[in-house]
């Protein structure tokens, strides 16, 4: 029969060693989990079983290869072995081998057709299935399926939990109580088998009893803890009834609502608190109707029904068949016990009898009734919150609404004044602002600055040859706003210089301003335009005064189109003056504003 096609080397040379027994293969789900072996200390191996193949270094026992792992069976022990990962499908392999003494074989898997099947219990594989292995095959695909069936109990009872409890009489026995080994007479509580006392005077054990026959019990340790905790409360006839706390869901303690406007309110808290109850007529599994509680008792005159929980809580329909008829319940959580706690009476005795994180009360009645009054308090509170914030908002919005209006009427009434105090501004310019467009034509500029060549050409060529090179350069620029002077921009520039410069002897100051004045007094500049100039800059200066930050010349007398249109007549004379400055005939003095001097 050749192997199975993609396993390793190692699985190969297994898998052709001598097998006793019959050879089949097991299917298994996507991811299934890892299967548990009763006494190991490593817990579940690594995850799936990828291969189960017989391993020639057990000399005795059980032997089976499961997910990468040895599980054999050697004396009492279990113990794990790490091996090499196989990837192929699940191989399981017979192995019968020298009987273990003390402890005889037990067929764990009855497979139909394979009545000489032996193995370990395969534990933790859901729903199994197996096939025989068809010879002269690599198994590409698997053949028709038969399940696979477990002919005894699953052998859980060692699962790292102790029957704590025993059984005799009717009554729950704690090991200490009872005389050792199986002299205890004691059952199981789960599944009624006989039981033996043991490490009852251990320095190194807790005190706990076990089957004298491994049956695969599941239940002993929570039936035992079940019965003994109720056994306990009928026996003392007292128990600490805790605080009612609600439902942080559905009854919060006290009670919760919230306004319109997102504040939380705390409404009138139930007091229950924590007391000592004792409990009288107490009976135990008491059927009453369709349900029946774990204990029935009168406490403080009323009924009391006691729910003991060690794995399942109490289900929706016995919560609201307590409800509805008026019952108090109270449910003990043992769930979530310690270990250890069970083999200890004292602890075990507190946490049933006076642990007061463990319990809370399923239904109650009387606090139930005095929480619903509160909030129906609270939600009354609240409805006249929500009533007192309505009108206050309607009351803002209409403090709002008028105060948009008087803010549209003090905007309409601002608009007005200020187009009021434009028309009369632009009245005093009216006239000039008429010869606006007209004088500042590019059309026009263009024909003047021509006709102003022509005329004094012949007086620019002799001024040009009378001054260095460095400032002939500077002549031959200008800036866009120079022709507003009446005279070509080369022309008014070389007599500047001449002036203020070439007839001045080195350390001669003059100032910025003194140039503008003496080129207006000097040509024949357009008025009107100046005029307009003019009131741009003492309207700015205006703002300055009153504290803006004004830089720009605009008036927002003018449009946008008008202020554009304006020439400077400021900006020809500093530009001039900036192109002496960088051909070193002249230097700026630092103060004051303006200052120059004459540097040759």
């Amino acid at each position: 029969m050749p192997p199975p096609a993609g396993m390793d080397n190692e699985a190969r040379h297994k898998l052709a060693s001598p097998i006793s027994g019959e050879l089949c293969k097991v299917g298994l789900p996507a991811r299934p989990p890892s299967p548990h072996f009763p006494g190991s200390k490593r817990g579940n191996g690594e995850g799936g079983v990828s291969s189960l193949l017989e391993t020639p270094q057990v000399s005795k026992g059980l032997a089976v290869l499961l997910g990468g792992r040895v599980a054999s069976l050697e004396g009492y022990r279990r113990r794990l072995e790490q091996v090499t990962q196989s990837h192929w499908n699940a191989l399981l392999a017979a192995v019968l081998l020298d009987p273990v003494k003390g402890e005889p074989h037990r067929k764990n898997l009855g497979i139909p057709g394979f009545p000489a099947f032996w193995t370990v219990s395969l534990h933790g594989l859901r729903r199994p299935f197996a096939f025989p292995f068809p010879e002269e095959s690599t198994m590409p695909l698997p053949p028709e399926t038969f399940q696979l069936e477990s002919s005894e109990p699953r052998p859980t009872g060692r699962s790292g939990f102790r029957v704590p409890f025993g059984l005799r009489d009717g009554r729950a026995w704690a090991p200490a109580e009872v005389a050792k080994g199986k002299a205890c007479g004691c059952v199981c509580p789960g599944c009624h088998a006989p039981l033996s006392a043991k490490a009852q005077n251990s320095r190194r054990k807790r005190p706990h009893f076990a089957h004298l026959v491994d049956m695969g019990c599941t239940t002993g340790r929570e039936t035992g803890i079940h019965l003994r905790a109720k056994q306990l409360i009928a026996e003392r006839g007292r128990l600490l009834l805790p605080t009612w706390m609600g439902s942080p869901q559905m009854t919060p303690n006290p009670p919760l609502e919230q306004d319109i406007s997102g504040y939380w309110h705390q409404g009138r808290g139930v007091d229950v608190p924590e007391r000592w109850g004792t409990l009288n007529e107490v009976r135990l599994e008491h059927r009453m109707g369709a349900f029946t509680p774990d204990v029935l008792a009168v406490e403080d005159e009323e009924t009391l029904l006691i729910e003991v929980r060690v794995t399942h809580a109490v289900d929706e329909p016995k919560l609201e068949w307590a409800r509805c008829a008026g019952y108090r319940m109270l449910e003990i959580d043992l769930s979530r016990l310690d270990r250890n706690t069970p083999h200890d009476i004292e602890a075990f005795e507190h946490a049933v009898l006076s642990d007061a994180r463990n319990r809370h009360w399923i239904a109650h009645p009387a606090a139930e009734l005095e929480w619903q009054q509160s909030k129906a308090e609270l939600i009354q509170q609240v409805a006249e919150r929500n009533a007192w914030i309505t009108d206050q908002r309607e009351r803002a919005a209409l403090a709002e609404k008028d105060r948009r209006e008087k803010l549209l009427r003090g905007a309409k009434q601002r608009d007005e004044r200020k187009e009021f105090v434009r028309r009369q501004a632009r009245g005093k310019h009216a006239e000039d602002l008429s010869m606006l467009m007209s004088l500042t034509d590019p059309v026009r500029v263009a024909r003047l600055l021509e006709d102003y060549r022509q005329a004094s050409e012949d007086r620019v060529a002799t001024l040009l040859n009378g001054v260095p090179e460095t400032v002939r350069d500077a002549m031959c620029s200008w800036h866009k706003d120079a022709w507003v002077f009446g005279i070509h921009p080369m022309a008014w520039q070389l007599q500047a210089y001449v002036h203020f410069v070439g007839r001045q002897s080195a350390g001669h100051r003059f100032n910025q301003r003194d140039v503008s004045s003496w080129v207006r007094r000097s040509f024949p500049t357009e008025a009107s335009l100046y005029r307009l100039f003019v009131a741009k800059y003492v309207a700015r200066a205006e703002a300055r005064k009153a504290g803006y930050a004004k830089r720009s010349l605009d008036y927002w007398v003018f449009s946008p189109e008008e202020n554009a249109r304006i020439p400077d007549f400021y900006a020809p004379i500093n530009d001039f003056i900036q192109r002496l400055v960088r051909a070193k005939v002249i230097r700026e003095m630092p103060a004051p504003i303006g200052e120059c001097e004459v540097a040759v």
